[in-house]
């Protein structure tokens, strides 16, 4: 049973999620001239992972402090995608004053440390689902 729930989250979650990152590099293989990584598909990508988080808890019986602890990391996480996402549209809208490579920077690690975040919740030895 567990191993379903963790191939559907791998496709359902991950796969997707990801789909617009790998999409650009596959353009960008074929000579379409776009920026290899954007900031916007990574904050996409984490979201993903922590509304799944948020979704994968709800099912999880007891472990009361875990999934607290778990549901506070997803909502923060998702405050801080929601940060890059504002920073990104200020820019947008012609405010030059921000460091978009460090902005670039803390996305791709947001975005790889959420992905050991739900890689830590789907693969937890010793959870129970209901």
């Amino acid at each position: 049973m567990n191993s379903d729930i963790r191939t559907k989250w791998l496709i359902y979650t991950v796969l997707i999620g990801v789909l617009p990152i790998l999409l650009r590099l596959l353009l960008t293989t074929w000579g379409v001239k776009i920026s290899l990584f954007s900031i916007s598909d990574f904050v996409a990508f984490g979201f993903v992972l922590h509304i799944s988080i948020l979704n994968e808890i709800e099912h999880v019986i007891g472990q009361r402090q875990w999934k607290t602890f778990q549901n506070g990391i997803s909502i923060a996480a998702i405050f801080i995608y929601g940060s890059f996402s504002c920073v990104l549209m200020l820019h947008e809208s012609g405010f030059k004053e921000i460091d978009l490579d460090g902005i670039k920077v803390s996305a791709y690690i947001a975005a790889f440390v959420s992905l050991l975040t739900s890689l830590s919740v789907f693969f937890r030895p010793n959870r129970v689902r209901g």
